[in-house]
């Protein structure tokens, strides 16, 4: 093996050292940007459900203030 062999083999090494960390990072930024999409997605479907509960309450609460107003009339 000559000088010549052995660069060849560590410039590929070292190359496929560089695109496995690359490509490691860029399945990390891919996990990470699938994961906040996800958290974002059921924070909206939280948000919603709080909201309808909330429409629910008042109509509730609405309803019983008329109620106690006629009876202490």
């Amino acid at each position: 093996m000559d000088n010549n062999d052995l660069i060849i083999k560590l410039g590929i090494g070292i190359t496929s050292g560089f695109i496995g960390w690359l490509l490691a990072q860029v399945t990390s930024l891919v996990k990470d940007w699938a994961k906040a999409r996800k958290i974002k997605a059921l924070l909206l479907e939280e948000l919603r459900d709080i909201d309808r509960e909330m429409e629910r309450v008042m109509t509730s609460w609405s309803l019983s203030e008329i109620l106690c107003l006629r009876h202490t009339m």
